[in-house]
């Protein structure tokens, strides 16, 4: 059940950039929030480059190998978090 909700979750976000997309609301052009959406792009390929190959995956399946305590890891568990945090802000 996790499994096809993280699925479905995944096709909503790639429905919600699609529309951001068309739309052409991907990149702000209020300077504060670009700064924001760069610390965000930067703290992800920061945490992929971190735990490697095994971490494009579209759905939130585990993975082999162990814990990963190293880069943005060692002082947030999910990175992705806060990614989010950072890339939010007023159009």
């Amino acid at each position: 059940m996790a499994k096809i909700g993280s699925a479905l979750a995944f096709l909503v976000m790639v429905a919600g950039l699609a529309g951001l997309i068309v739309t052409r609301s991907v990149v702000s052009t209020f300077p504060p929030v670009i700064a924001g959406q760069i610390a965000a792009v930067a703290l992800m390929l920061w945490a992929r480059v971190t735990f490697g190959r095994r971490s494009f995956n579209a759905t939130a399946a585990p993975t082999e190998g162990g814990l990963v305590t190293s880069g943005p890891y060692a002082s947030c568990v999910i990175p992705s978090t806060r990614r989010s945090a950072c890339s939010c802000g007023p159009p």
